[in-house]
């Protein structure tokens, strides 16, 4: 009887041990299950969007991605509880890619009529900037209106727009340079006397380069809105675009928005 008692205390044990381990194996199960679709959700929320270096909109500083447009999505994304991941790309690689759909969406983007077929755009703006005609030390007068551009060589960039009405004067002659900096260095060494650039975009170009004698002057070309282009293609396009368009109306009516623009306008 004594061995009978031992055999059967043996047999209860490992029921118990076996019970235990099968409980442990379906609570491990369901934390695994929960872990993997917070993982899903997460990802799901993953907003990717591209751009090109455009200071003080967006650059790099000492490897960290800065900028009032950066600052600004990132607030927005932040109040939309959506995690955001930028990375810089040439312009047209980066435009190539938010239009296949391989990023959600590209910034600093203006609004066109063609760019509709391919992005939404949430509203408000990012930021605002005004394309404003520049002039060095030898030239004495002033640029008040289109036509005051007859006969003169006026500096742009090259591939950028600047307004369909300056787009589509004729009247005066263009020099192309590749990028912002080597246009506004090439209008302090006198290769041309009138360049027309984005204001803010020139105010932080002169300071970092410690450029001489640029001023600007009253005749604006354009003025232009940059967005944060959401990709048709992106397969949360619609979410993230309703996502994005209130935490910017909402930035809008606090203020935050033009907060953040005032601090890259100093």
């Amino acid at each position: 009887m004594k061995y009978c008692r031992q055999s059967t205390s043996n047999s209860n044990q490992k029921r118990a041990a076996l019970n235990f381990k099968n409980k442990l194996r379906a609570a491990l199960s369901i934390i695994f299950i929960i872990c993997s679709f917070i993982n899903t959700i997460d990802a799901g929320e993953l907003f990717k969007v591209v751009s090109d270096t455009y200071p003080p909109y967006e650059y790099q500083n000492e490897n960290k991605i800065v900028g009032m447009d950066v600052e600004i999505l990132q607030k927005a994304a932040q109040l939309a509880e959506i995690e955001i991941d930028i990375e810089f790309y040439p312009w047209k690689r980066a435009m190539v890619m938010a239009k296949a759909g391989k990023a959600d969406g590209i910034f600093s983007l203006a609004h066109s009529k063609e760019r509709e077929m391919f992005f939404y755009f949430p509203a408000p703006p990012l930021s605002i900037g005004k394309k404003r005609i520049f002039s060095n030390n030898n030239f004495a007068g002033d640029i008040a209106k289109p036509e005051d551009l007859k006969g003169h060589t006026v500096g742009v960039v090259r591939g950028n727009t600047y307004g369909e009405q300056f787009d589509k004067n004729n009247n005066f002659k263009r020099d192309q340079s590749k990028n912002q900096e080597q246009l506004l260095l090439k209008l302090e060494k006198g290769r041309y006397d009138l360049a027309v650039e984005n204001e803010i975009v020139a105010a932080y170009i002169i300071k970092k380069n410690n450029i001489k004698g640029l001023r600007p002057l009253t005749y604006v070309a354009a003025e232009a809105k940059y967005y944060l282009g959401v990709s048709k293609k992106s397969k949360r396009a619609k979410e993230l675009l309703t996502k994005i368009s209130t935490a910017l109306a909402h930035m809008k009516e606090t203020g935050a928005l033009e907060t953040i623009r005032a601090k890259y306008k100093k």
